[in-house]
C-alpha cells in the first residue's frame, strides 16, 4: 500500500547530550545557576498574560522512584510511564535509555523507550505554556535541565507535576525526591540551557492537549513502526479531535488494513480522498482496500485517480492497478 510520505519530524535538532546523575551535587548545581542571571522571556510573558483556559494552579500525584547515580533518565521515564498506565521501575528501563559511556540518557532514547512500551511519546513545543497545559490536563511532563552553567553542565531530567502561577512556582519531581517547588524564572534558566526540551508519555488513545495534529501524527508514525495496533488507536483519536486532517485518516486506514479490518480501512481512505482529492496515496490505498473487499470496479476507479495524479509513488500505483482484475467492469463504471 502507498504511504503518506515522510511526516514532519517532531524533534527540533536537540543535541545528543549526556545526562550525568546529580547525587549530592544537586544543591551545588542550584547554587551555580543562581550566579548567572539571564532573561526569562517565556515566564515573563506567561505571568503578564495567562493563556486562556489555563488554571492558576494544578498538581498531579505521581509516584516517585529511587534512582542510582547518573540514572535520572530511567527514574523520570518510569514516573511518566506509571502515569500513562504502565507500571515499571527504573531498573527495567536502564538497558533501554542509559548509555554507560556517557553516564546518562539521551533524549531520543527516552522517546524510543516509551514507544517500545506501546505508549505515545511526543516531544513538546519548546514553550512553558505547552508544559503547563499538559500538566493542567493531568499529564506529567519530562523536562531536561542544565542545573549549572553552559561551560560546566550538570544535566538532569525532572518531571513537572504541578505549578502555581500566583506563587510563580513550578513543582519538579526527581528520582528519590517528592515534588519540590522552584521559582518559574529559575526553572526557565535551567530549561533554556537544555534547549527547552520536554516530552510527554501517554496511552496511545490519549493525545497531548498542547500540540498540533502534524506533530502528533509524526509521533504516531514512529509508534506505528514499533506497535501498529497502538498507533491505530492514536490515529483514530487524531481523526476524532482533528476530523479534517487527512494524514490521520490515511494512517488509520493503513493500520486497519494491516490488521485485517478492511471495512474501517476503506472508510478511512474514502474520508481521506474527500478531504484531500489530490492525494494520490489516499486514492491508491482506497483501491487496495476495495480490491481486498472484492469490489474490483471501485478499486480500479480509485487507482485510476491515483495514476492520473501521479507523484513519487507512481510505480506503486501501477503495481496496485496490475493486481486488480477489472475485466468485468465497464468503461463507464471506471470513470
Amino acid at each position: 500500500m502507498g504511504g503518506t510520505g515522510k511526516p514532519v519530524r517532531a524533534d527540533r535538532g536537540i543535541r545528543l547530550i549526556s545526562v550525568p546523575g546529580l547525587g549530592r551535587t544537586a544543591s551545588a548545581g542550584c547554587l551555580l545557576l543562581l550566579l548567572g542571571g539571564c532573561a526569562t522571556p517565556q515566564v515573563d510573558a506567561l505571568l503578564r498574560e495567562r493563556p486562556a483556559g489555563l488554571p492558576a494552579s494544578h498538581r498531579i500525584e505521581v509516584p516517585t522512584f529511587d534512582q542510582k547515580d547518573h540514572q535520572c533518565g530511567p527514574a523520570a521515564l518510569a514516573m511518566a510511564l506509571d502515569a500513562a498506565g504502565d507500571t515499571v521501575s527504573p531498573p527495567d528501563l536502564v538497558g533501554s535509555v542509559f548509555v554507560p559511556a556517557r553516564e546518562g540518557s539521551l533524549p531520543p532514547e527516552m522517546l524510543a523507550a516509551a514507544r517500545r512500551r506501546s505508549r505515545l511519546a511526543v516531544e513538546l513545543d519548546p514553550r512553558i505554556d505547552a508544559v503547563l497545559a499538559e500538566v493542567a490536563a493531568g499529564t506529567p511532563v519530562i523536562v531536561l535541565q542544565n542545573l549549572s552553567l553552559p561551560i560546566l553542565a550538570i544535566w538532569h531530567y525532572s518531571v513537572v507535576v504541578g505549578y502555581d502561577l500566583d506563587q510563580k512556582q513550578i513543582l519538579l519531581q526527581s528520582g528519590g525526591q517528592h515534588a519540590d517547588p522552584l521559582s518559574l524564572r529559575t526553572f526557565e534558566h535551567t530549561w533554556a540551557r537544555a534547549q527547552y526540551w520536554a516530552m510527554v508519555v501517554l496511552p496511545p488513545e490519549r493525545l497531548p492537549v498542547s500540540q498540533q495534529p502534524m506533530q502528533i501524527f509524526a509521533a504516531a508514525t514512529t509508534l506505528e513502526r514499533i506497535d501498529p495496533a497502538a498507533a491505530r488507536r492514536t490515529y483514530r483519536s487524531i481523526t476524532q479531535r482533528f476530523p479534517d486532517f487527512p494524514e490521520a485518516w490515511i494512517g488509520l486506514g493503513n493500520t486497519a488494513y494491516a490488521q485485517g479490518d478492511l471495512t474501517e480501512s476503506a472508510l478511512a481512505f474514502r474520508k481521506a480522498t474527500e478531504l484531500d482529492p489530490g492525494s494520490a496515496d489516499a486514492w491508491n490505498n482506497l483501491g487496495s482496500a476495495m480490491g481486498a473487499l472484492g469490489r474490483p470496479c471501485e478499486a480500479a476507479q480509485a487507482v485510476r485517480r491515483a495514476l492520473q495524479i501521479g507523484g513519487p509513488h507512481l510505480a506503486q500505483y501501477q503495481q496496485t492497478a496490475a493486481e486488480i482484475d477489472a475485466s468485468s467492469c465497464t468503461e463507464r463504471s471506471l470513470r
